[in-house]
């Protein structure tokens, strides 16, 4: 009987080990990438085909990319448990790539163009604590018009507050008033505000790149 309980533990210990170590989340999706400068000024919205690995834990790593496989206008992008400072390291990959560091909120903070991880002399370390990092290959972010600013849309990014000012020069107090002034509904006597023409017939719809 004490032989059969401890063959039970020995076979369930591995299944209580799985349990508590979290696996790394696999994907494939769309991300939708909203540009303030693109390539194509009808084309403010990219959506490029993503394989995307999130790290569940604090314990875990994204891990690395196959990015002999990554091709034109396709990206990996790596999401991390919370937000720190990400190292690239040097390795065996001679294809250059394009480095787009992504904070909580989904924005491009740093841009790291045509890196060759084979050639690197030594790691490089990202300018400020990010979520995430989007790979793609090297030459598309600025064929693609993607620039530092720019942001991504993802379920796993926060959105960002909305901040109103005040005018230059003016108390605290009349911020609230102003917001409070923009969103009162004008009285019925002001004259309807004029059509405001598009410049297109049909609103753009973001392009699949694949």
């Amino acid at each position: 009987m004490r032989f059969a309980g401890a063959l039970l533990a020995l076979i369930l210990l591995p299944v209580a080990a799985m349990a508590v170590e979290a696996p790394l989340l696999y994907s494939r999706t769309t991300l939708l990438l909203h540009l303030q400068h693109p390539a194509d000024k009808a084309k403010p919205t990219l959506a490029i085909d993503t394989e995307v690995r999130e790290a569940s834990s604090a314990a875990h790593t994204p891990g690395w990319f196959n990015f002999v496989s990554l091709g034109a206008f396709k990206a990996a992008m790596a999401v991390y448990a919370a937000p720190l400072t990400v190292t690239i390291h040097t390795a065996q990959d001679y294809a250059p790539l394009d480095v787009l560091m992504v904070d909580s909120y989904g924005t491009i903070t740093q841009i790291m163009p045509k890196l060759v991880l084979a050639e690197m002399q030594e790691p490089i370390a990202s300018a400020a604590p990010v979520l995430a990092v989007l790979y793609l290959r090297g030459g598309d972010s600025a064929a693609l018009g993607i620039q530092p600013g720019d942001s991504v849309e993802y379920k796993l990014f926060k959105k960002k507050p909305v901040v109103i000012t005040a005018p230059a020069g003016a108390p605290p107090s009349e911020a609230a008033s102003s917001a409070a002034a923009a969103s009162e509904t004008p009285p019925a006597s002001a004259a309807p505000a004029a059509p405001v023409t598009p410049v297109s017939a049909a609103p753009a719809a973001p392009v699949v790149l694949q």
